[in-house]
């Protein structure tokens, strides 16, 4: 992959990532060796695979804490920006467990084959912070910045998700479900309205509703798109019968 990468080749399907390997004059080097990609860097992206096991509701997070001690050996001074699918409250206890408090949290919204057009025209961009540290709050505003930056589309919504101590993994899913029941009826039409949100709904909590919302209605559309492809492949048949 990294020869790929290096170049100019895309290593996956993506139209954008391979255009602009291709096309555009990049500062991109892809490389193996952890000391040569972490040592100097200010922000070290991690976007590690976090496999889900559903019988024993468990994130891998293994390849995260991989990286997260390989910066800290080379760069303990960088900030390291999680990317990766994690449970509520990772960050918040991965400081802890490694004693460090250069992690943050900024979740990603792509969609397959479209991850670089994604990136250059985002809806959202969320950095997750503890705003009680005025260190990471200026390094949180730096690092959305910089996507907002290397972005094409203008005047993007950013959100900066406060973690308290308060607010418990607990309440965390059950805000969630709650959302996710009252959306899916709507989206499927078993039901004609969708309850309003709460005129002192928090940025957090609306933009947990526009997230459901969007992704109640790709479950709609991939649910639609199957149903046309079984459809689909019954023509040939139904029309050679009434020939």
């Amino acid at each position: 992959m990294c020869e790929k990468i290096n170049h100019h080749i895309s290593p996956i399907q993506d139209e954008y990532i391979g255009k602009y390997l291709a096309e555009k004059t990049l500062n991109l080097t892809a490389t193996l060796d952890a000391e040569e990609a972490y040592a100097g860097a200010d922000f070290v992206v991690i976007a590690a695979p976090t496999n889900y096991d559903s019988q024993k509701n468990f994130f891998d997070t293994s390849a995260v804490e991989s990286v997260i001690e390989l910066v800290m050996k080379y760069n303990p001074s960088a900030i390291m920006v999680i990317k990766s699918t994690i449970p509520v409250g990772y960050t918040k206890s991965i400081r802890k467990k490694y004693c460090c408090e250069n992690i943050i949290f900024s979740p990603e919204f792509l969609r397959e084959s479209k991850a670089l057009y994604d990136n250059l025209y985002p809806s959202r961009i969320i950095v997750g912070t503890d705003m009680d540290d005025e260190r990471l709050v200026a390094a949180a505003h730096t690092y959305a910045g910089l996507l907002q930056e290397g972005a094409i589309k203008e005047n993007i919504d950013t959100l900066f998700r406060m973690q308290r101590a308060s607010y418990s993994a607990r309440d965390a899913y059950d805000t969630f479900c709650k959302e996710l029941e009252q959306c899916l009826p709507f989206v499927f039409g078993c039901s004609s309205t969708l309850p309003e949100p709460a005129p002192d709904a928090t940025d957090e909590r609306l933009l947990l509703r526009s997230t459901i919302l969007s992704a109640a209605n790709k479950i709609y559309l991939d649910c639609v798109f199957t149903d046309l492809r079984q459809e689909q492949a019954l023509w040939p048949g139904i029309l050679g019968d009434l020939e």
